[in-house]
């Protein structure tokens, strides 16, 4: 489920949803699970930053600072495993939506133990790769 948030309300290991300003910088549409918040003056890779910057700034709203190492950053790791790094100034707040993620317990009465592996594999072949399943009884 899927709840808007404002970026204070961000936590460590959030799995969020944004659009960015500007085109052909960042990922305009960013799907990651948040990892650090970090200083604009302590970046992991500031010549990045102050490209990506330069070519955002001219979308930004009016009266952001044009000092890419004055404001904060979120450290995103992105789906596809790579980490960016994001200017706060450059997240369409009224976009940021969190994903709460729970975990789904399932009951398929009258089974045998045998049947575990089938389950896991068709759940696997459908993307729950984490899925596990125990036998109790009934």
């Amino acid at each position: 489920m899927a709840e808007m948030v404002t970026i204070d309300q961000l936590k460590i290991g959030d799995n969020i949803t944004f659009l960015t300003y500007g085109v052909n910088t960042v990922p305009n549409v960013v799907n990651g699970v948040v990892k650090a918040l970090e200083e604009g003056d302590a970046l992991r890779n500031p010549t990045l930053a102050a490209i990506n910057h330069a070519n955002i700034y001219s979308s930004l709203p009016p009266g952001t600072t044009n000092n890419y190492q004055s404001y904060n950053y979120l450290l995103i790791k992105l789906s596809d495993g790579t980490s960016t790094e994001i200017g706060l100034p450059w997240v369409v707040v009224s976009s940021l939506s969190r994903t709460v993620r729970e975990t789904m317990v399932i009951s398929i009465p009258d089974r045998d133990a045998s049947e575990i592996s089938t389950i896991i594999s068709l759940l696997s072949s459908r993307g729950y790769l984490n899925s596990t399943a125990v036998m109790v009884p009934s």
